[in-house]
């Protein structure tokens, strides 16, 4: 296994875990919030499972269609971090602590 593969499982877990954040009953999120979390999951663990389907050598494209699939792939992260950068500057990462 080589540096790629194992970075590409961490993204899936990392998204897995994503997926299950606005779940928290401790803390209280925004709605727009809470769907961002569900899309950065869904996104993410696509992204990364393509990636590691690629590395792993599952398919096989010619080289435009290489550059192709690797710019989109790089579109797809740049739209991930902007979605992380929304939660992040509205403080909905985080969320709100829920009086108990």
């Amino acid at each position: 296994m080589n540096s790629g593969m194992i970075a590409n499982c961490i993204i899936i877990a990392c998204c897995a875990i994503l997926g299950f954040v606005p779940f928290d009953k401790k803390r209280t999120r925004a709605g727009w919030a809470k769907l961002a979390f569900g899309i950065i999951a869904v996104i993410g663990i696509a992204q990364g499972a393509v990636r590691l389907a690629w590395d792993l050598g599952w398919f096989t494209l010619g080289g435009e269609a290489s550059r192709r699939l690797n710019g989109g792939l790089h579109m797809v992260g740049g739209v991930i971090l902007g979605f992380l950068f929304s939660l992040i500057l509205s403080g909905q990462l985080t969320g709100k602590k829920r009086d108990l």
